[in-house]
């Protein structure tokens, strides 16, 4: 970001303003008093819009400069984040998942869950099953199996790659008839950070 001519221009006006009536000190345009402010407004105007993307380097959404910094604070890149990933990310990549990392720390809910999913750049559909339990339950609502089912959580990955055996491409005895692009980072990540009693089920739509 560049210095403004009217930034430079208020920051001219207010050191003016600093300094004392008199004849000895014209603060009218165009005088040497004037031009003699102008490189110090400059230097403080400069300040000033450094100041302004300090701040916006301070929320990780928002960093460029410290990205490198952010990264190290929160261990990147990972184990998981290295399984999608076999080359040098770009800089949008590498601030997803900074962000993703970030996220990660949350409880585990299903809203957690789909920003969390999201953030990695991938579209799911997620259940968490829910018991009958007699006095809390309605006639209507679905069973849900036993009582541990409670702490299953389904994964519905949507819109996944899929390569399917191909006559001329594919090799007999050696390539599968259908083989899914699984979502391993994404798979990695949820084993690290759900919470020991819950089961994750991922599925591939």
């Amino acid at each position: 970001m560049e210095v403004t001519e009217n930034l430079k221009e208020s920051y001219v006006s207010q050191l003016l303003s600093l300094l004392p009536n008199g004849f000895l000190w014209d603060k009218t345009s165009d005088t040497n008093l004037k031009k003699m402010l102008i490189p110090l407004a400059t230097e403080l105007a400069s300040s000033h819009i450094r100041l302004e993307k300090l701040a916006l380097e301070a929320v990780p959404n928002t960093t460029e400069e410290l990205l490198e910094q952010w990264e190290k604070l929160l261990g990147l890149p990972d184990a998981c984040s290295l399984l999608k990933f076999n080359k040098e990310n770009t800089f949008e990549e590498r601030k997803a998942l900074l962000l993703a990392k970030i996220i990660s720390k949350n409880p585990c809910t299903k809203v957690f869950l789909e920003n969390f999913i999201a953030s990695l750049g991938y579209k799911a559909e997620i259940s968490m099953l829910q018991p009958y339990t007699t006095g809390m339950s309605r006639i209507g609502m679905a069973l849900n199996g036993a009582n541990a089912n409670r702490f299953l959580i389904l994964v519905q990955l949507l819109e996944q790659k899929v390569e399917y055996f191909r006559i001329g491409k594919s090799e007999i005895g050696k390539d599968t008839m259908g083989k899914i692009d699984h979502a391993e980072d994404l798979e990695c990540y949820l084993k690290k950070y759900i919470p020991a009693y819950t089961q994750v089920v991922i599925g591939y739509k």
